[in-house]
């Protein structure tokens, strides 16, 4: 079956995910060894060669789930996803749905796959959108990708138990071909794998600009999913700000055999570990909402003094699925 998908592909469709190489944890610190974008590839477009992560794209499903799995965006998605998450249709259901599926409406919002919603980016959505959201997974189990929709539900069944009060409008999953909004004159699954159909997994927001495309370098920066957690939190009343942090965010765990050194606040990516005087004392501040839960200056700590617990909403989705 998944021959037959990259059989029916365009011989140069929209690539859907972009790789950042100098992004990479293993590029900031070669002796890191980050895997998470591996462990959920599963065509194997994604290697590890010589240390360092390989991106056949020519291998690529386009499941997303690697976009969702980076903590620093080496893996990206080739839309303006953000768009959609910022601004949500006013009113009326936001109806979602990807190239593989039969249209069930005359407006759908295209993805390329529901494996491209991280727990933030889904969380984000799903507050936003104020007249609710429908996510079209009618033809998933049909799809090589299927995993990512198991993984999708698993995280939308968490992010229900954890952050219910936060979720304004209604969510529906259509999975089976008799659900409500279904078209009488739909296509078949064969059909949403064409190249007209593929193509428009870039038509979400449009296809990144030249001047949005992302840029590939070392620099420190806060990763998009982070950015989106620091919008809601701006948006909230206090005790929505106090659950998104306790859900959503990671904790660092500091022990006595700490010695202050530079090393986990140099090595950060993000720049969410700094060392400052506070109250006339050296001390290592860490701001969780910089914070992408990477693990780097755990790795990276000699005296082994820090632990870091992961968020929450985060934790083992895969494994729930």
């Amino acid at each position: 079956m998944l021959h037959l998908f990259r059989r029916l592909l365009p011989e140069n469709p929209v690539a859907p995910v972009v790789f950042l190489g100098r992004r990479c944890l293993r590029s900031r610190c070669s002796s890191f060894d980050c895997r998470r974008c591996l462990q959920v590839c599963a065509s194997g477009a994604l290697q590890l060669v010589e240390g360092a992560i390989n991106f056949a794209a020519s291998s690529c499903t386009a499941c997303m789930r690697c976009t969702a799995a980076c903590p620093n965006d080496a893996l990206v998605a080739n839309l303006e996803l953000g768009k959609l998450l910022s601004a949500p249709p006013a009113d009326g259901e936001l109806f979602l749905s990807c190239p593989r599926q039969p249209r069930r409406r005359a407006a759908e919002a295209i993805v390329p796959c529901v494996g491209l919603f991280s727990a933030e980016s889904l969380l984000a959505l799903l507050v936003n959108s104020r007249g609710g959201a429908v996510f079209n997974l009618t033809a998933c189990q049909a799809c090589p990708n299927r995993q990512s929709s198991a993984i999708f539900i698993a995280t939308l069944d968490r992010l229900r138990q954890l952050c219910r009060p936060l979720l304004i409008g209604q969510v529906r999953l259509l999975q089976g071909v008799g659900d409500p909004g279904e078209s009488p004159q739909r296509r078949d699954f064969l059909s949403g794998l064409s190249g007209k159909a593929w193509s428009g997994a870039a038509q979400l927001a449009g296809k990144r600009s030249a001047a949005e495309q992302p840029v590939d370098d070392t620099r420190r920066r806060i990763p998009d999913r982070r950015r989106l957690i620091q919008n809601l939190v701006n948006r909230l009343d206090p005790a929505g700000r106090d659950l998104l942090r306790q859900t959503c965010l990671p904790q660092l765990l500091l022990s006595e055999s700490c010695r202050l050194c530079p090393r986990c606040a140099g090595i950060c990516p993000t720049g969410a570990l700094r060392l400052a005087r506070k109250d006339g004392e050296k001390k290592l501040l860490f701001d969780g909402m910089r914070c992408s839960g990477c693990g780097l200056c755990v790795a990276f700590c000699r005296e082994g003094a820090l632990d870091l617990l992961e968020a929450p909403v985060t934790v083992a989705a895969e494994d729930q699925a």
